[in-house]
């Protein structure tokens, strides 16, 4: 470190032997990320609840192997990136009420998972046929998920003319 001896050298590098970035970040990572989730699906209507869930969950994934978190984290940033790029420029051209835009959002999700766990799969020690296993059965159960809930209808789509009202009294 350049600045190792001097003033934010001294401060990191006592960070970084307390384990803040190892143990600390990872957990507030995982804390938030649970939370949040949780919160917005409604699981538990307790907001305390969604708490020591999000506590219990984000000890055990920083205790874990912090250097699968903090491998994933860093995927997990450019994937984002990458997915509101992707997400802008589907917006300008489908429209969201579409089921194309719903299965390409799938896909895309899908896609992103299974590539941060690709690239975190060293640091995590994942077993490569673990990982081909999950990539797979994510894939075909979510083509299973969209074929089976896949309405076949089209789309309504709103005339831009207007319908002309019949006359009242006419049958």
């Amino acid at each position: 470190m350049v600045f190792q001896n001097e003033g934010i050298g001294v401060m990191l590098n006592f960070l970084e032997q307390a384990g803040f970035f190892s143990l600390v970040l990872p957990f507030l990572f995982l804390l938030v990320l649970v939370y949040a989730l949780l919160k917005k699906s409604k699981m538990f209507e307790d907001k305390k609840i969604n708490l020591y869930t999000a506590i219990v969950i984000g000890l055990m994934g920083a205790l874990a192997n912090a250097s699968c978190i903090s491998s994933m984290m860093a995927w997990f940033g450019l994937f984002a990136g990458v997915f509101l790029v992707v997400l802008i420029l589907l917006g300008l051209f489908i429209a969201k009420e579409s089921n194309l835009y719903k299965v390409i959002m799938v896909y895309l999700i899908d896609a992103s998972f299974i590539a941060i766990i690709y690239q975190s799969q060293t640091a995590c020690r994942i077993v490569p046929w673990v990982f081909w296993t999950i990539a797979i059965v994510l894939t075909v159960g979510k083509t299973i998920y969209l074929l089976a809930t896949w309405s076949g209808k089209k789309e309504n789509k709103k005339s831009l003319r207007p319908e002309k009202p019949e006359p009242a009294g006419v049958d």
